[in-house]
């Protein structure tokens, strides 16, 4: 399957709330925009209580995925972040949620931890068991849905802990490097795996692009009215291997009752019988012959021998 990996712009960055009062800082009363745009190499995501005041941190992050194909079916999404600062004295949880912050990142920007449940969360990653100064991948958890094909995938990260109300006692946040690190080496990156759907392009059953149901499919037909076979698969003949209703090759019709046996309409190869059935009166005696052949009913195609009945 094909993988495209795809890098965090230019923009992306950090906001920091901070008060001395915490749900004031998680209402993000006081934002300022710590590291943005251009000249700026990190991130920052969590919570922290440092010298009575709590600072909060809201990165933000996107990715422009519309050079996927309109057609791709995506089976894998991984969000990782090269992480080279683990601050968490208490473990915590990232949320990565889907969040439109539009190209420019500005206090404006800030949600309201109140808020946070409303925005979607697709990826989560525990800050126990991080490796600095390595890409660490975040766990799926709704990210193959919310890749944009045609347009930008935005990305924000916070603490579960933040959406809880759960006011930090000390350090509790990673920092992560941003798009600006020299390379892609560390940048945030948003690695997709994806297919291209059905090899023969059939969406269904009825799919209209090939007028063709999955009954055809099984004799080989390309549609109801394949012009190759002439024929339509839901005939009785498709499956004794007749090309058309009129085949010369075989020269019948496979609703007739010799289709069990006879090659054809005039297949000599059955023997015919006939008996004789007295007649009256005794003196002198006649005989009448009739053939009895085996034949349809109503079949007019063979030949009829009782005209051919003579008195001996």
């Amino acid at each position: 399957m094909p993988v495209s990996t795809f890098y965090s712009s230019a923009d992306d960055g950090t906001l920091r709330s901070q008060n001395a009062t915490y749900l004031t800082a998680r209402g993000g009363t006081t934002v300022t925009v710590v590291n943005a745009g251009v000249g700026a190499n990190g991130l920052a995501f969590g919570q922290q209580l440092s010298g009575g005041n709590y600072n909060l941190f809201e990165s933000f992050l996107s990715f422009d995925t519309s050079a996927l194909p309109d057609a791709a079916v995506i089976t894998s999404a991984v969000l990782s972040l090269y992480v080279d600062t683990d601050a968490s004295t208490t473990d915590f949880i990232t949320d990565a949620r889907i969040f439109n912050w539009g190209a420019t990142l500005s206090t404006a920007d800030w949600v309201n931890g109140a808020d946070l449940a409303s925005y979607t969360k697709v990826a989560t990653r525990n800050s126990s068991g991080v490796t600095t100064a390595a890409y660490n991948a975040f766990t799926d958890v709704a990210m193959i849905p919310n890749v944009s094909l045609t347009g930008v995938t935005y990305i924000m990260l916070s603490s579960a802990r933040m959406d809880s109300a759960t006011a930090p006692p000390d350090s509790e946040y990673l920092g992560a490097s941003a798009q600006e690190t020299a390379g892609t080496s560390a940048d945030p990156k948003l690695v997709v795996t994806y297919d291209l759907g059905a090899p023969v392009g059939i969406a269904s059953e009825t799919d209209e692009a090939l007028p063709i149901t999955a009954s055809y499919l099984k004799v080989g037909l390309a549609s109801e009215t394949d012009s190759a076979l002439a024929i339509t698969a839901n005939k009785a003949y498709a499956a004794m291997g007749i090309a058309s209703e009129t085949d010369t090759a075989l020269a019948i019709t496979v609703n007739r009752a010799y289709a069990a046996g006879l090659a054809s309409e005039t297949d000599t190869a059955l023997p015919i019988t006939f008996t004789l059935t007295p007649q009256t009166p005794a003196i002198p005696l006649s005989y009448r012959i009739d053939a009895r052949l085996p034949r349809y009913e109503s079949d007019a195609a063979l030949p009829d021998h009782r005209a051919n009945a003579r008195t001996l």
